[in-house]
C-alpha cells in the first residue's frame, strides 16, 4: 500500500510541470514506487515479505522500463529467486513460506499462477 501512495504522489507531482515531455509519468511512478518500497523495507528489518514485495515491485518497475509486461506468476519466481539469491537460509524461516505461499495462493486464487505453463 505504501508503495501505491508514493508512486500515485510522484505521479501526481510530476504531472504539475512539464516534465512528462521528458520521462512518461508511469516510468517516474515505478522508480518512486520502488523507492518506497525499499525504504520500506529498510524499516522493515530487512524481513522475508518486505523483501518479497522490495523485489515484486522491483521486478515491475524494471519490466516497465524496459517495456515488457510479465505474467504475475514471473514476477512471483523472480522475487523467489532474488531472495534465494540475498538469503540462502530464508527457507528455514516461517516469513518466507508464509509470505510466499500467501502470494502463490492469491495468484492461484485468481488464476493467474498457471496460465501459460
Amino acid at each position: 500500500m505504501l508503495t501505491g501512495v508514493g508512486a500515485s504522489f510522484a505521479g501526481f507531482v510530476w504531472r504539475r510541470r512539464a516534465l512528462p515531455l521528458i520521462v512518461p509519468v508511469s516510468k517516474v511512478a515505478a522508480v518512486a514506487g520502488l523507492a518506497t518500497a525499499f525504504i520500506y523495507a529498510c524499516l522493515a528489518g530487512f524481513q522475508i515479505p518486505a523483501q518479497r514485495t522490495m523485489y515484486m515491485v522491483g521486478v515491475v518497475a524494471f519490466a516497465l522500463w524496459t517495456g515488457r509486461n510479465p505474467r504475475s506468476f514471473d514476477i512471483w519466481w523472480w522475487a523467489l529467486a532474488l531472495v534465494l539469491i540475498v538469503d540462502p537460509m530464508a527457507p528455514y524461516t516461517p516469513g518466507f513460506w508464509l509470505s510466499f505461499g500467501a502470494v502463490a495462493a492469491i495468484l492461484y486464487a485468481m488464476g493467474e499462477i498457471f496460465l501459460a505453463c
